[in-house]
């Protein structure tokens, strides 16, 4: 006689053999088994569905979509990566990458007005043509030497705010095309100015100069050049600070 698959008490129910395995026809066979601690394994995902989501994990990223930060918390607008790819905008004003800032065509515009200064400051800018005789005095004679150094300045100032992509020292390039303003405006409006501060002329015949240059003087293509020169670096300067200021990312909560 034997004693396999017999308990103490005679066969256990679902054991034909030893191991515990049910036998065929009993009350266990043909059952799925339980998983771990009672439960079953999930069944594989379906096409098109996502696996579940474990604890603790973050959802898988989804093209096109911003990502939150860490802890859930949506990232501050005006940092990182902006939509599209395109890197952040640049303090004071810069471009895309490492290229020409935003205001830099305004800039390059005033570089160009300063040296229509620097040539107007040297050419004529007076002409007198009297009794078959005519002369010239160019504008290095007088005013001329001040607003070669305006423009001077102006060019040195909006290129070094292209350089250091710096909005606010090539809008400094303003002042000193006003000072070229102010002297080319002052000589247009006094013509006789020119040559008496050349020639020394003394106060007495102050009056028989300016005669003489009302009938028979002209103004030069020097000033001309200077105030045009002067009227555009000043408007590049202006529109180079409200083009910066446009293009400054504002701060985050506003």
């Amino acid at each position: 006689m034997s004693y396999d698959n017999q308990g103490p008490y005679g066969p256990q129910p679902g054991q034909g053999r030893p191991g515990g395995y049910p036998q065929q026809g009993g009350p266990g066979y043909g059952q799925p088994q339980p998983g771990g601690y009672g439960q079953q394994p999930p069944p594989p995902p379906q096409y098109g569905q996502q696996p579940p989501q474990q604890y603790g994990q973050q959802p898988p990223p989804v093209y096109g979509q911003q990502q939150p930060g860490p802890y859930g918390v949506p990232p501050q607008p005006g940092y990182g990566p902006q939509p599209g790819g395109y890197p952040p905008p640049m303090p004071g004003g810069g471009g895309v990458g490492g290229g020409l800032p935003s205001f830099g065509p305004a800039a390059i515009a005033g570089a160009i007005a300063a040296v229509l200064i620097i040539v107007g400051s040297c050419l004529p800018w007076l002409k007198i043509d009297a009794n078959g005789e005519s002369g010239t005095y160019k504008g290095l004679g007088g005013d001329g030497v001040y607003t070669l150094i305006a423009g001077i300045v102006v060019l040195a100032l909006f290129a070094a705010g292209i350089l250091l992509r710096k909005a606010p020292l090539a809008a400094a390039g303003a002042v000193p095309a006003v000072v070229a303003i102010g002297l080319a405006a002052w000589n247009l409006a006094e013509p006789s100015r020119l040559p008496i501060k050349k020639d020394n002329i003394p106060s007495r015949a102050h009056e028989l100069v300016k005669k003489t240059i009302d009938h028979y003087g002209s103004t030069g293509i020097g000033l001309w050049l200077l105030l045009v020169g002067a009227v555009v670096a000043l408007g590049a300067a202006v529109f180079v600070l409200v083009t910066a200021k446009r293009n400054t990312p504002a701060p985050y909560g506003r």
